[in-house]
């Protein structure tokens, strides 16, 4: 046994005995010096620019000194909660806390500095039904422009429905087909060159609405419609055609229609 009682926090037992209590740790001369170098390590680094650092410097010399010349084969107890008095190990914590708080306090500050992600791009499925969309717009138009009419309706799902400019216009694919058969009839039934047009998917990505603008004979025109995906292909299911009016035009417009010309009226 050894007598170590002037070096606070230090206390005796027997050799071979180990004492497990709260903060404390039983271990041979060697391992206990190894155990103070690993406080003092830390110690420093809480304890720098503090007005205390000089009481820790002289404690942790002064248990440095209790194991000198002492034999291996004995073992102490090293109390690290005794190791401090009150008031110290109290400013310990109080040291400890508020460095926490500090480095929580810098992340949060950079973390709402970081500016946010750009957007996802659009996936590549999308990309890809946009593409098969436009070509088959492209492909509708130049079948009309071709008086090709099996290609023209081959596009347009069975209960389709085409809006046309006059108010009357309101055609089911049947009926439509019926209307403009006499013009397929010739060598080009329509001719419309669409550009500026813009494709939306629903997120399954089996429905599609688009609108896009239209040179005409007419003048300038709009163009707006539905598609549905079935069985890997797409179908126009509603299109919608009207004419482009400036808002100055509007009144002479309007002076039309409220006074419309007779047509049994001689030129």
């Amino acid at each position: 046994m050894l007598n170590l009682k002037p070096c606070a926090g230090v206390s005796t037992v027997s050799a071979g005995q180990v004492a497990f209590r709260l903060g404390s740790l039983a271990c041979a001369p060697k391992k206990s010096r190894r155990l103070l170098t690993v406080v003092n390590f830390f110690g420093s680094f809480f304890f720098q620019k503090t007005k205390i650092k000089v009481e820790y410097e002289m404690r942790i010399k002064r248990h440095f000194e209790c194991f000198k010349d002492k034999k291996e084969n004995d073992t102490f107890e090293f109390n690290l909660l005794a190791f401090f008095d009150y008031e110290l190990k109290y400013t310990i914590q109080f040291i400890y806390i508020m460095r926490i708080l500090l480095a929580a306090f810098l992340i949060l500050i950079i973390s709402c500095a970081t500016p946010p992600p750009p957007p996802p791009p659009a996936p590549i499925a999308s990309a890809v039904e946009r593409v098969r969309i436009d070509s088959l717009m492209d492909a509708w138009h130049l079948a009309a422009a071709l008086a090709d009419e099996d290609s023209f309706f081959g596009a347009m799902a069975d209960d389709a429905i085409y809006l046309g400019t006059d108010k009357t216009e309101r055609w089911e694919k049947s009926v439509f087909q019926d209307w403009s058969a006499e013009y397929f009839e010739k060598e080009s039934a329509w001719d419309f060159t669409a550009f500026d047009r813009v494709i939306y998917f629903n997120e399954e990505e089996n429905l599609a609405w688009f609108e896009e603008s239209l040179e005409t004979w007419m003048g300038p025109c709009r163009g707006s419609g539905v598609l549905t995906l079935k069985d890997g292909e797409w179908l126009i299911r509603h299109y919608n055609l009207t004419m482009l009016i400036d808002n100055d035009d509007v009144h002479r417009v309007l002076e039309v229609i409220n006074d419309p010309l007779d047509p049994t009226q001689d030129e």
